[in-house]
């Protein structure tokens, strides 16, 4: 019969999340990290939610609701479990897509290959302007569509074709808070499902999915604006990375 020592988890407190407030966590542990790893090495969105919703929800002892939290906040959130676990460098190979001129005399990709770290204490919450917690997409004078921003568990519903992401009808049929007419509200699962909601949308003008469209893309995301200079051509670039994908691709 084993008889390792009890494990002692050393806590911290994150700071002010928006909508979370300070959150106590601990740092993950070998198999857990181990666990993220694996699933970001398949290429797909659906394995990594699940991990990232798992591993957050041990880390912060079940404080919070995982699955109903919006992923930017998630993704603040893993991020801060991440540096007190594994530091604040997240290494990456870089390789060089600027063009030069070869010995030939004939144009080519550099493709220079480089490893570097990624800061990731210089990661910032880039929120857009036009961000809204929720929305209200107009269908006439007294009636519309009211959006509200995704969770995780929404996250779950889009389509991921080998990296490809696009949203899907279940996506936006758990996005939508209700649809108004006057004073009579809709609500989904109550008052309409999935196959009527999309009976309803190929109705509407067309206008409306590009509202719709606009509301999801601003969703606040977590950038990181990397400098790099490449080793052999001295080429000079800034790589824009957002969200975990790209910060621990």
């Amino acid at each position: 019969m084993n008889n390792f020592p009890k494990v002692e988890y050393v806590t911290y407190t994150t700071d002010e999340i928006p909508k979370l407030g300070k959150v106590k966590f601990r740092t993950f542990t070998v198999g857990e990290h181990k666990q993220f790893l694996e699933a970001v090495a398949m290429g797909k969105a659906e394995p990594v939610l699940d991990t990232l919703c798992d591993i957050i929800g041990k880390c912060t002892f079940g404080a919070i609701d995982v699955s109903k939290t919006e992923m930017y906040l998630l993704d603040r959130l893993y991020l801060d479990i991440y540096i007190k676990s594994k530091g604040a460098n997240s290494p990456v190979t870089y390789r060089c897509s600027n063009h030069v001129t070869g010995e030939d005399g004939n144009e080519k990709v550099c493709g220079n290959t480089m490893n570097v770290n990624i800061p990731l204490t210089s990661a910032y919450l880039d929120i857009p302007e036009d961000y809204a917690e929720t929305a209200i997409v107009k269908i006439s004078e007294t009636a519309g569509i009211k959006l509200r921003q995704p969770c995780l568990d929404d996250f779950k519903r889009i389509k991921d074709d080998g990296g490809k992401v696009e949203i899907t009808e279940k996506f936006l049929y758990s996005s939508i808070e209700c649809i108004y007419d006057g004073e009579r509200l809709m609500y989904p699962g109550q008052d309409f499902d999935l196959p009527g909601l999309m009976a309803y949308i190929e109705t509407l003008p067309d206008t409306v999915m590009p509202q719709i469209e606009a509301f999801f893309d601003s969703t606040p995301q977590l950038k990181i604006e990397l400098p790099i200079t490449c080793t052999k051509c001295g080429h000079k670039e800034t790589i824009k990375l957002a969200g975990l994908d790209d910060f621990f691709a």
